[in-house]
């Protein structure tokens, strides 16, 4: 045997897992797990919606004043719209299947813009709600805001301390020096008396109080460029924290939209699987000369139990059982009623008592009897 090829059995056992299955079989495991994470959906879009309301309500007097009960009734709120919302999908998506997708009728036209709009505020709400639970955008801000302030404080009180104010103190002393000077000058002046030391002291003073103007100026240009440099750090720092902010936002709504996404899709896939299997069944099994007999029989069967009966009870006659049939608007005909007694009789349910059909069996056991009769796996 070719190395190329797979061993027969092995084959067989590939065959029987995936051609030979069922619709049915092959997507169950799918349409459970859809189910599931649906009904987790749901719950992350409470979780989600949630924040947007207490953001909403969060700042008003009623808020104020009636806070936890607020909070339960937003709660209560978003249960009661997430179950409208799946109800409606649900009934939605039994549309869409019994219609073949072809929705849009103007029959049923206001039920899907009343869906659509359930759905869109619900997207609105989880969305909404996803972006303010991780928006960082107003306390970046703030703490930005307060981390220069401190910062811009703490350059100030440091150049102000050590460099600006001794010299600002020191000129004052140097003013007050020079203007008593200036008085002892204009006093010899007047006297008559030579004033060139009294000059001297005054000169001395005056390049002393502007070397201190100037040293002033330079450590007050320091402390500018430094607080210039330390806010241009904070503000880089700040774009890159809004930067990352951003995208946790944008990620966090991507994740809130594909979880809104999920209910739809589990609870519209739940019925599409309904569907399909319903149309493989009927393509299938219904086609099936020896099924369908066996689903009329089994129905004919429940018409002639339809009340209670006792082993060894008389059953009713053909005419009596077709009279009931037409009353329950059953397709069965007289013909086909008596074709089932005679089948049941060679199954030994009732024997023949003179003109009478005396019942051996109850229903269970009549019906597992049948069942196997037909060699029908259900």
């Amino acid at each position: 045997m070719s190395k190329n090829h797979i061993k027969y059995e092995d084959y067989l056992k590939i065959k029987e897992k995936t051609v030979l299955r069922s619709y049915a079989v092959r997507y169950k495991k799918l349409r459970l797990m859809g189910l599931l994470f649906s009904y987790f959906g749901h719950f992350s879009s409470i979780f989600f919606a949630y924040f947007f309301f207490l953001n909403l309500f969060a700042n008003t007097t009623l808020f104020a004043f009636a806070g936890s009960a607020m909070v339960v009734g937003i709660i209560l709120f978003l249960i009661f719209f997430e179950s409208i919302k799946r109800y409606t999908f649900d009934l939605f998506s039994l549309e869409y299947v019994k219609l073949k997708g072809k929705i849009f009728q103007k029959s049923i036209l206001s039920f899907v813009i009343t869906t659509f709009i359930i759905m869109a505020l619900s997207f609105v709400f989880s969305l909404k709600g996803a972006k303010d639970l991780v928006n960082k955008e107003n306390n970046i801000e703030i703490t930005t805001e307060v981390n220069i302030t401190s910062k811009v404080d703490s350059i100030n009180n440091y150049y102000e301390i050590n460099y600006i104010k001794p010299m600002k103190e020191e000129n004052t002393q140097g003013m007050l020096q020079k203007s008593k000077l200036l008085e002892q000058q204009s006093n010899i002046v007047s006297r008559g008396w030579s004033t060139a030391k009294i000059s001297s002291q005054i000169s001395d003073i005056d390049k002393q109080l502007n070397s201190n103007k100037e040293l002033i100026f330079n450590y007050e240009k320091q402390r500018d460029d430094k607080i210039n440099i330390l806010k241009k750090e904070i503000e880089s720092k700040k774009d890159k924290e809004q930067s990352k902010n951003k995208t946790s936002v944008l990620y966090f709504i991507l994740i809130a939209f594909i979880i809104d996404f999920v209910i739809i899709l589990g609870v519209w896939y739940n019925r599409i699987y309904d569907g399909n299997v319903t149309e493989e069944f009927e393509n299938e099994r219904m086609k099936d000369p020896k099924f369908r007999k066996w689903i009329k029989y089994d129905t004919i069967l429940d018409l002639i139990f339809h009340r209670e009966f006792q082993i060894g009870d008389s059953l009713e006659s053909t005419s009596s059982l077709t009279e009931i049939a037409k009353i329950n608007e059953l397709n069965i005909s007289e013909r086909e009623i008596e074709d089932c007694f005679k089948v049941l009789s060679h199954l030994k349910v009732y024997e023949r008592v003179g003109n009478k059909r005396i019942l051996k069996l109850d229903k269970e056991n009549s019906k597992q009897i049948l069942r196997d009769h037909f060699k029908v796996d259900i």
